[in-house]
């Protein structure tokens, strides 16, 4: 990768990037009023979650289908069939309006994972590369949020980090063919017959 390319992805997945996705808390807030988040080990389990069960299902491999698209819009259709709280699907659709606003294009609503798999592939970035920089810019993005609610220190964000760096890696390679999980489609139906509707708060601050 050349030095522009890496700092096209570099902007792309920088979580002070003026997109509005700072706002989207991903339930750290009530997880941690009720307890659930307490310590740097609890930060590390729920890296972990996000990224076996959010990230690499689908949204690495959609974001990798996205790097060898002409346009975003049939992974950003995929994403949004899937995604199953309306509070995060809008705020990623949000963002991503705005990574492409800011990136020179049209803005039109688009999940904040196709737009990045979009822009970078545009960019010449490989959709391994793309899908491992997109995975640990959210887990850092997490974490940071755990330093904020004192959950951590930032020291044991930064640890945290690191010890799921192995499992990004590895989720990365997978999502490369942007081959969807088979098992996914019956869960996330079962998640929305389980959570038709989750309020907004949860999921924003």
């Amino acid at each position: 990768m050349d030095s522009r390319a890496l700092l096209d992805l570099l902007l792309l997945v920088d979580s002070g990037l003026p997109t509005g996705a700072f706002t989207g808390s991903n339930g750290w807030e009530a997880a941690a009023r009720h307890g659930w988040l307490r310590d740097a080990h609890d930060v590390d389990t729920w890296l972990r979650g996000l990224v076996e069960d959010q990230l690499a299902p689908l949204e690495l491999p959609a974001l990798a289908r996205a790097t060898r698209a002409s346009t975003p819009w049939d992974a950003d259709a995929l994403l949004d069939r899937f995604v199953v709280v309306a509070a995060q699907r809008e705020e990623s659709r949000r963002a991503g309006r705005r990574l492409l606003e800011l990136s020179g294009y049209r803005p039109r609503a688009c999940h904040r994972a196709a737009a990045t798999g979009w822009l970078a592939g545009r960019s010449g970035i490989d959709a391994r590369t793309a899908c491992a920089a997109h995975a640990h810019a959210a887990c850092l993005g997490q974490a940071q949020t755990a330093v904020r609610l004192g959950v951590c220190g930032g020291d044991e964000a930064v640890a945290a980090v690191r010890a799921v760096a192995p499992l990004i890696a590895r989720a990365a390679d997978h999502a490369a063919s942007g081959r969807i999980r088979p098992r996914l489609a019956a869960r996330m139906e079962l998640a929305g017959l389980l959570h038709p509707a989750l309020p907004a708060p949860l999921f924003s601050s």
